[in-house]
Protein backbone atom coordinates (compact mmCIF):
# COMPACT_ATOMS: atom_id res chain seq x y z
CA UNK A 1 0.00 0.00 0.00
CA UNK A 2 1.41 3.36 -0.99
CA UNK A 3 2.55 6.02 1.44
CA UNK A 4 1.85 9.70 1.13
CA UNK A 5 4.43 11.41 -1.11
CA UNK A 6 5.20 14.00 1.56
CA UNK A 7 7.25 13.58 4.71
CA UNK A 8 5.55 12.07 7.75
CA UNK A 9 6.35 15.23 9.70
CA UNK A 10 4.62 17.48 7.15
CA UNK A 11 1.58 15.24 6.95
CA UNK A 12 1.13 14.66 10.67
CA UNK A 13 1.81 18.30 11.45
CA UNK A 14 -0.86 19.44 9.00
CA UNK A 15 -3.54 17.29 10.61
CA UNK A 16 -2.44 17.30 14.24
CA UNK A 17 -5.84 18.49 15.48
CA UNK A 18 -7.89 16.11 13.38
CA UNK A 19 -7.99 13.24 15.86
CA UNK A 20 -9.44 15.41 18.62
CA UNK A 21 -12.39 16.62 16.54
CA UNK A 22 -13.15 13.48 14.52
CA UNK A 23 -12.65 10.98 17.33
CA UNK A 24 -9.44 9.92 19.00
CA UNK A 25 -10.03 6.17 19.03
CA UNK A 26 -12.08 3.35 17.54
CA UNK A 27 -13.36 1.93 20.81
CA UNK A 28 -17.15 1.97 20.84
CA UNK A 29 -17.50 3.28 17.29
CA UNK A 30 -20.11 1.77 14.98
CA UNK A 31 -18.83 -0.37 12.14
CA UNK A 32 -19.57 0.83 8.62
CA UNK A 33 -19.94 -1.85 5.95
CA UNK A 34 -21.71 -2.94 2.77
CA UNK A 35 -24.63 -5.36 2.95
CA UNK A 36 -24.96 -8.28 0.53
CA UNK A 37 -27.50 -6.21 -1.38
CA UNK A 38 -25.01 -3.42 -1.94
CA UNK A 39 -26.25 -0.96 0.71
CA UNK A 40 -24.03 0.98 3.06
CA UNK A 41 -25.10 0.20 6.64
CA UNK A 42 -23.73 0.86 10.10
CA UNK A 43 -24.27 -0.09 13.72
CA UNK A 44 -25.63 -3.17 15.46
CA UNK A 45 -29.06 -2.50 13.95
CA UNK A 46 -27.69 -2.24 10.39
CA UNK A 47 -29.02 1.28 9.82
CA UNK A 48 -28.90 2.25 6.18
CA UNK A 49 -26.70 5.23 5.33
CA UNK A 50 -28.76 8.12 3.98
CA UNK A 51 -28.49 8.71 0.24
CA UNK A 52 -26.16 11.58 -0.74
CA UNK A 53 -25.05 12.11 2.86
CA UNK A 54 -21.49 13.34 3.26
CA UNK A 55 -18.86 11.82 5.51
CA UNK A 56 -15.61 13.39 6.64
CA UNK A 57 -12.68 10.99 6.81
CA UNK A 58 -10.11 11.45 9.55
CA UNK A 59 -6.83 11.51 7.58
CA UNK A 60 -4.92 10.71 10.75
CA UNK A 61 -6.81 7.41 11.01
CA UNK A 62 -5.83 6.00 7.60
CA UNK A 63 -4.18 2.70 8.44
CA UNK A 64 -2.90 -0.47 6.82
CA UNK A 65 -1.89 -3.76 8.33
CA UNK A 66 -3.13 -7.29 8.82
CA UNK A 67 -5.98 -9.15 10.47
CA UNK A 68 -6.11 -12.86 11.28
CA UNK A 69 -9.42 -14.63 10.78
CA UNK A 70 -10.37 -18.26 11.39
CA UNK A 71 -9.87 -20.19 8.14
CA UNK A 72 -13.10 -22.13 8.56
CA UNK A 73 -16.44 -20.52 9.38
CA UNK A 74 -16.87 -17.17 11.08
CA UNK A 75 -15.73 -15.76 14.37
CA UNK A 76 -13.85 -12.96 16.03
CA UNK A 77 -10.41 -11.96 14.75
CA UNK A 78 -7.55 -14.04 16.09
CA UNK A 79 -5.25 -11.07 15.86
CA UNK A 80 -4.86 -7.62 14.37
CA UNK A 81 -1.82 -5.44 13.63
CA UNK A 82 -2.45 -1.98 12.15
CA UNK A 83 -0.27 1.09 11.58
CA UNK A 84 -0.82 4.54 10.17
CA UNK A 85 0.04 5.06 6.53
CA UNK A 86 3.00 7.29 7.44
CA UNK A 87 4.51 4.67 9.75
CA UNK A 88 6.91 1.92 8.74
CA UNK A 89 5.00 -0.97 7.14
CA UNK A 90 4.30 -4.16 9.05
CA UNK A 91 6.38 -7.14 7.91
CA UNK A 92 4.03 -10.08 7.42
CA UNK A 93 6.67 -12.70 8.19
CA UNK A 94 7.10 -11.19 11.67
CA UNK A 95 3.43 -11.40 12.63
CA UNK A 96 2.55 -13.63 15.61
CA UNK A 97 1.63 -17.25 14.94
CA UNK A 98 -2.15 -17.71 15.00
CA UNK A 99 -2.04 -21.48 14.67
CA UNK A 100 -3.22 -23.83 11.91
CA UNK A 101 -6.82 -22.61 12.05
CA UNK A 102 -6.03 -18.96 11.38
CA UNK A 103 -4.58 -16.91 8.55
CA UNK A 104 -3.28 -13.36 8.26
CA UNK A 105 -4.74 -11.16 5.54
CA UNK A 106 -3.98 -7.58 4.60
CA UNK A 107 -6.41 -5.06 6.10
CA UNK A 108 -7.07 -1.34 5.76
CA UNK A 109 -9.08 0.96 7.98
CA UNK A 110 -10.18 4.52 8.66
CA UNK A 111 -12.61 6.58 10.73
CA UNK A 112 -15.50 8.57 9.28
CA UNK A 113 -17.83 11.21 10.68
CA UNK A 114 -21.17 12.05 9.05
CA UNK A 115 -21.51 15.82 8.53
CA UNK A 116 -24.83 16.07 6.69
CA UNK A 117 -28.36 14.67 6.86
CA UNK A 118 -30.00 12.44 9.46
CA UNK A 119 -26.76 10.84 10.63
CA UNK A 120 -24.83 14.05 11.32
CA UNK A 121 -22.48 13.47 14.26
CA UNK A 122 -22.37 9.69 13.75
CA UNK A 123 -18.80 8.38 13.94
CA UNK A 124 -17.96 5.05 12.32
CA UNK A 125 -14.93 2.92 11.60
CA UNK A 126 -14.49 1.16 8.26
CA UNK A 127 -12.25 -1.89 8.01
CA UNK A 128 -11.74 -4.10 4.98
CA UNK A 129 -9.64 -7.13 4.12
CA UNK A 130 -11.44 -8.28 0.96
CA UNK A 131 -10.17 -7.68 -2.57
CA UNK A 132 -12.89 -5.13 -3.27
CA UNK A 133 -12.40 -3.31 0.02
CA UNK A 134 -8.65 -3.07 -0.45
CA UNK A 135 -9.13 -1.79 -3.99
CA UNK A 136 -11.63 0.88 -2.95
CA UNK A 137 -9.35 2.09 -0.17
CA UNK A 138 -6.30 2.16 -2.44
CA UNK A 139 -8.10 4.23 -5.06
CA UNK A 140 -9.19 6.69 -2.38
CA UNK A 141 -5.67 6.80 -0.94
CA UNK A 142 -4.22 7.65 -4.35
CA UNK A 143 -6.53 10.67 -4.52
CA UNK A 144 -5.44 11.71 -1.04
CA UNK A 145 -1.81 11.42 -2.08
CA UNK A 146 -2.39 13.59 -5.13
CA UNK A 147 -4.08 16.25 -3.01
CA UNK A 148 -1.20 16.52 -0.53
CA UNK A 149 1.39 16.25 -3.27
CA UNK A 150 -0.02 19.35 -4.92
CA UNK A 151 0.15 21.32 -1.65
CA UNK A 152 1.78 19.61 1.36
CA UNK A 153 1.04 22.61 3.57
CA UNK A 154 -2.62 22.99 2.67
CA UNK A 155 -5.13 23.75 5.42
CA UNK A 156 -7.70 21.64 3.56
CA UNK A 157 -6.77 18.37 5.23
CA UNK A 158 -10.11 16.59 5.64
CA UNK A 159 -11.59 14.74 2.65
CA UNK A 160 -15.40 14.75 2.57
CA UNK A 161 -16.86 11.83 0.64
CA UNK A 162 -20.13 10.39 -0.53
CA UNK A 163 -20.37 6.65 0.06
CA UNK A 164 -21.07 4.97 -3.26
CA UNK A 165 -21.00 1.38 -4.50
CA UNK A 166 -19.43 -0.35 -7.49
CA UNK A 167 -19.58 -4.02 -8.43
CA UNK A 168 -17.86 -6.74 -10.41
CA UNK A 169 -18.64 -10.33 -11.32
CA UNK A 170 -16.86 -12.96 -9.24
CA UNK A 171 -16.50 -16.41 -10.92
CA UNK A 172 -17.79 -18.17 -7.79
CA UNK A 173 -19.92 -15.66 -5.87
CA UNK A 174 -21.49 -13.73 -8.75
CA UNK A 175 -21.96 -9.99 -8.34
CA UNK A 176 -19.70 -8.55 -5.65
CA UNK A 177 -20.33 -5.04 -4.36
CA UNK A 178 -17.32 -2.90 -3.58
CA UNK A 179 -16.92 0.41 -1.72
CA UNK A 180 -16.38 3.76 -3.44
CA UNK A 181 -15.30 6.82 -1.46
CA UNK A 182 -16.19 9.65 -3.82
CA UNK A 183 -14.39 12.80 -2.65
CA UNK A 184 -16.73 15.77 -2.94
CA UNK A 185 -14.56 18.42 -1.31
CA UNK A 186 -11.71 19.13 1.10
CA UNK A 187 -12.27 21.20 4.22
CA UNK A 188 -10.22 22.51 7.15
CA UNK A 189 -10.55 20.75 10.47
CA UNK A 190 -12.23 23.76 12.08
CA UNK A 191 -15.36 23.12 10.00
CA UNK A 192 -15.92 19.69 11.50
CA UNK A 193 -18.77 19.12 13.98
CA UNK A 194 -18.16 17.23 17.18
CA UNK A 195 -18.77 13.49 17.04
CA UNK A 196 -21.64 12.01 19.05
CA UNK A 197 -20.79 9.79 22.02
CA UNK A 198 -20.34 6.30 20.50
CA UNK A 199 -22.13 3.20 21.72
CA UNK A 200 -20.31 -0.07 22.26
CA UNK A 201 -20.48 -2.47 19.32
CA UNK A 202 -18.95 -5.91 18.77
CA UNK A 203 -16.39 -6.61 16.06
CA UNK A 204 -18.00 -7.70 12.75
CA UNK A 205 -17.70 -11.37 11.85
CA UNK A 206 -16.80 -11.92 8.18
CA UNK A 207 -16.93 -15.09 6.15
CA UNK A 208 -14.03 -17.53 5.76
CA UNK A 209 -10.80 -16.05 4.42
CA UNK A 210 -7.96 -17.40 2.33
CA UNK A 211 -4.94 -19.11 3.81
CA UNK A 212 -1.53 -17.48 3.79
CA UNK A 213 -0.42 -19.48 0.73
CA UNK A 214 -3.47 -18.83 -1.45
CA UNK A 215 -3.31 -16.46 -4.38
CA UNK A 216 -5.09 -13.14 -4.04
CA UNK A 217 -7.42 -13.83 -6.97
CA UNK A 218 -8.71 -17.03 -5.37
CA UNK A 219 -9.35 -15.41 -2.02
CA UNK A 220 -12.79 -16.20 -0.67
CA UNK A 221 -14.87 -13.07 -0.90
CA UNK A 222 -18.40 -12.87 0.50
CA UNK A 223 -20.96 -10.66 -1.18
CA UNK A 224 -21.03 -8.39 1.84
CA UNK A 225 -18.03 -6.16 2.52
CA UNK A 226 -16.39 -7.57 5.64
CA UNK A 227 -19.26 -8.52 7.86
CA UNK A 228 -22.46 -7.29 6.22
CA UNK A 229 -25.42 -9.68 6.02
CA UNK A 230 -28.51 -10.00 3.87
CA UNK A 231 -31.16 -8.72 6.27
CA UNK A 232 -32.80 -5.47 5.19
CA UNK A 233 -31.41 -2.21 6.59
CA UNK A 234 -33.35 -0.64 9.43
CA UNK A 235 -34.23 2.60 7.65
CA UNK A 236 -37.28 2.23 5.35
CA UNK A 237 -36.26 4.49 2.46
CA UNK A 238 -35.47 1.35 0.50
CA UNK A 239 -34.86 -2.31 1.18
CA UNK A 240 -31.92 -4.52 0.34
CA UNK A 241 -32.36 -6.98 -2.48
Amino acid sequence: MNKLPVSAADFIGAIAKTTQRLGSGQEGMSYLKLSKGGFWIYGVDDIEVEDESQWAINPNSLAVGYVAWPIHGTGKPLGEEMRGITDDPIIESRLPDVGPNGAWNQQVGMQLLCISGEDTGTACVFKASSKGGLGGFNKFLNEVMSHFQEDPNTALVVPVVELLVDDYKHPTYGKIYTPVFDIKKWVPIDEMPEADEPEAEPEPEPKARRGRGDKAESKAEPKAEDGGDDKPPRRRRRRAA
